[in-house]
């Protein structure tokens, strides 16, 4: 006999089930979502989006993971198209290391991505891998401006000011080139060059010096060293090093003024903080009067070698010194504190303060020509590694004779003793043993003209002013191989090195950024070379000391290397006069002849042509006039910091390579190196 549940019995029945099923479907839910959904990067491009095509560009991302713990790895790319996903087999990558990220954790980095110069039309896009879960696309933003305008870059308090500068044209470019300058495309003749402003936080610093490639001028208000990480810092030295322009600001605490780092860099001795009524100085240096106080200001005193701008030796108000082929500037009173917001002069002083550092000082490796209405990108710089002798095509000559070898020994030879030893049914035999023999014999022939040794080439150009204790080198390193491989390509000790910039037939580049930087996936064919940039900075300890006079309408003087790099073939470079005054060791001095100094409106023509070449049998004998050559039309602007050539010069040749470079993890069997050094005296 069967009896109803009771109604209470089958409500609490009811309710165990739908519990239970509630319970399962959540389950399910935990299990399949968070990884996929609760793993996310938020990508804020450095300096405000501002880009140059063909520069690096800085990336920082804020990766959080809401899920379990798992590994993550971050990369960047130009696709395409914009809805190409994955990378073709053709694109190259930028990655940062595969790292793991704990449940609930988060973790800040930077990455940085360089494209070619007609990557700057395409989009720039963060992609992020994780362990279990579909990888996600993130656009980044950019803004790619002219490479005549100037990108300044504002950290601190009260830099939002200069944000009021947003447009403004800081130059007009009155000069026509017939040959287009190198680097990237300049300013065209009769351009504005205007202001593209950008304001962040410390945090937005990047942690290389990539990251800044695109800015001009950056203004540190109330930064302290303590604000800054060592990889700042370190990143902050090495774009002054390159060519950047670092103006420091006073403020209420001078205490901060007066760490190692600022020390180093600063073109003053900072003293104490006062108040000052009036700033004579500095209403001179921006043609504006009314510049009334209490003024918030730091009393100093000049370092040697520093120029003051506006004030006097014993208390500059506007003061600035060289740091390799960069410049600080100390600006000794606070721009955030009133009146000076409100002074109407404020926008004329920072106009010509950022817009009279010479930025072309440091010189790109791409040259911008036109071909007819095209605009074409070429790198002659790298043309120098193509004059290795393992790369000499063969003598047309010997594959003549070689060749009529082979015909001869191959047809009339051979039936000649297959008919002598009547022996002709073995001809099947004799005719591919002759085919084997001297395709044999090319490949020893070739091994023996071309090697059978990984051979790491280096070319470029090395710059600095005398007195720095760092500099600059620019250029591109090859790779040669003796068979068809692929490479793992890594740069020591802070050196750069990034994708070909024309080989786009080749397959795709990955660029690893770990603690050295590193190019994996490096297709070689055999007996051929695969050419990549590389570029970085480089210590001099205490540089090239430089003692000029000018006495009895001569210029005198001497020259001293201690920098570490050993000097050869050099000349002095007074205006349009080339003096060749031999080598210069490390620990030499070296006593310049006396020769008359540049007039006032020297100009014209880079002297490059005129200058002593190595001599001998090695290799960088017969890579210097290509390195040369590929100089020939440069402007003076991209040589001296100073217009026309009326600054001395000092050039040599550097016949070593200035960047450790390893191949697969091991140093090369033979690496080759040639740099033209330039020292601003």
């Amino acid at each position: 006999m069967c009896h109803a549940l009771p109604a209470s019995r089958r409500a609490r029945l009811a309710a165990y089930l739908c519990a239970l099923l509630a319970a399962a479907f959540l389950t399910v839910l935990l299990a399949a979502g968070p990884a996929a959904a609760q793993v996310g990067v938020e990508a804020t491009p450095a300096a405000g989006g501002f880009y140059r095509s063909g520069r690096w560009i800085g990336i920082r991302l804020q990766i959080t993971n809401g899920g379990a713990t798992q590994r993550v790895a971050p990369s960047a790319w130009f696709p395409a198209t914009q809805m190409q996903m994955p990378p073709s087999s053709q694109d190259s990558l930028f990655l940062l290391p595969e790292r793991l990220l704990p449940a609930g954790g988060a973790r800040r980095e930077w990455l940085y991505a360089r494209g070619s110069q007609q990557d700057s039309l395409r989009n720039l896009v963060v992609r992020l891998e994780a362990t279990g879960t579909p990888a996600n696309q993130y656009p980044v933003n950019r803004v790619v401006v002219e490479h005549g305008d100037w990108v300044v870059l504002g950290v601190g308090r009260g830099a939002e000011s200069l944000m009021a500068l947003q447009g403004a044209v800081l130059k007009r470019n009155p000069l026509a080139y017939l040959n287009p300058p190198p680097g990237p495309p300049g300013p065209r003749p009769g351009a504005e060059e205007r202001a593209r402003i950008a304001v962040t936080d410390v945090d937005g610093l990047p942690d290389r010096w990539p990251g800044l490639d695109p800015v001009d001028t950056i203004v540190l208000t109330d930064v302290s060293e303590r604000a800054l990480s060592p990889e700042q810092r370190q990143a902050l030295r090495d774009w002054l090093a390159r060519g950047g322009h670092l103006v420091v600001t006073a403020g209420p605490d001078a205490a901060r003024l007066r760490t190692p780092f600022f020390r180093e860099l600063l073109p003053v001795e900072v003293q104490e903080t006062t108040t000052l009524t009036r700033v004579a100085g500095l209403e001179r240096y921006a043609r504006q009067r009314g510049l009334g106080g209490p003024l918030v200001a730091i009393r100093s005193r000049p370092r040697p070698g520093s120029r003051v701008l506006a004030g006097t030796e014993e208390a500059p108000a506007l003061c600035q010194r060289d740091f390799g082929m960069g410049r600080v500037t100390f600006l000794a009173i606070d721009p955030a504190s009133p009146p000076f917001p409100r002074w109407p002069g404020a926008p004329s002083l920072w106009r010509r303060l950022l817009a009279d550092h010479p930025r072309e000082a440091s010189l790109p490796p791409v040259y911008r020509t036109l071909v007819g209405s095209y605009v074409a990108y070429t790198v002659p710089l790298a043309e120098a590694l193509f004059a290795l002798p393992q790369l000499d095509p063969p003598n047309l000559g010997f594959i003549a004779l070689f060749l009529l070898g082979y015909l001869i020994c191959l047809v009339p030879l051979n039936q000649f003793f297959l008919r002598r030893w009547d022996r002709r049914e073995v001809a099947w035999i004799t005719t591919p043993l002759v085919v084997i023999v001297f395709t044999a014999g090319a490949y020893v022939l070739s091994y023996a003209a071309k090697g059978g040794q990984v051979v790491v080439a280096h070319a470029g150009i090395v710059q600095t002013r005398a007195g720095s204790p760092v500099a600059a080198h620019y250029g591109y390193v090859g790779l040669f191989s003796p068979a068809r491989t692929r490479y793992q390509l890594a740069a020591e000790h802070g050196a750069v090195l990034g994708p070909p910039y024309w080989e786009e037939d080749r397959p795709g580049v990955r660029v690893l950024q770990g603690d050295s930087w590193l190019l994996d996936n490096l297709d070689v064919d055999m007996w051929a070379m695969r050419i990549t940039s590389l570029e970085g900075v480089l210590p001099l300890g205490n540089g090239f000391r430089a003692a000029l006079r000018v006495q009895g309408g001569q210029l005198r003087g001497s020259l001293t290397n201690d920098s570490g790099l050993s000097l050869r073939n050099c000349a002095l470079l007074v205006g349009q006069q080339v003096i060749p005054v031999g080598n210069l060791a490390v620990g030499e001095t070296l006593a310049l002849p006396a020769v008359p100094p540049a007039p006032p409106s020297s100009s014209g023509a880079f002297p490059i042509q005129s200058i002593p070449l190595p001599t001998g049998s090695a290799p960088q004998a017969r890579m210097a006039p290509a390195l040369r050559d590929a100089l020939a039309g440069l402007r003076p602007a991209f040589f001296a910091p100073q217009p026309g050539l009326r600054r001395p010069v000092l050039v040599g040749w550097v016949d070593r390579p200035l960047a450790e470079v390893r191949i697969n993890h091991r140093p090369p069997a033979q690496s080759v190196g040639l740099y033209l050094a330039l020292i601003y005296l």
